[in-house]
């Protein structure tokens, strides 16, 4: 998986470091690079899957489980909010395949809306 500036976390990354990083990349691109993050998430992830299955739980059940841990407050994207923002309302002044650079642009400047608005999985 090449990435650019995240080839180096790429490394020695597990199943579920992948799986996240990926999702990051796509839904939380000022996530991506929050190797804590990621480390801890997966680590988490993959011991609750073991755990599931030791306990008798079948496989999906058992990934079901890691993916609410790996996954788990990161389902809202500000990020892809913007993307599809700029899809539907300003179709006329912004390419498509322009749209998710734009957002990464203005992300920054539009990251006080999560607090003010309390924009969640809710």
């Amino acid at each position: 998986m090449s990435n650019g500036q995240n080839n180096v976390l790429v490394d020695g990354l597990s199943y579920y470091g992948l799986s996240l990083l990926s999702f990051l990349l796509d839904s939380h691109p000022d996530l991506a690079s929050d190797s804590i993050l990621i480390r801890s998430r997966a680590d988490r992830a993959a011991e609750a899957y073991c755990q599931a299955i030791r306990n008798g739980e079948s496989r999906s059940e058992a990934d079901a489980q890691a993916a609410r841990i790996l996954y788990q407050g990161l389902h809202f994207s500000l990020y892809n909010t913007i993307v599809n923002i700029l899809w539907d309302e300003f179709q006329d002044l912004v390419p498509e395949e322009e749209a998710r650079t734009i957002a990464r642009d203005i992300l920054p400047h539009a990251a006080f809306l999560k607090q003010e608005y309390d924009l969640n999985d809710d």
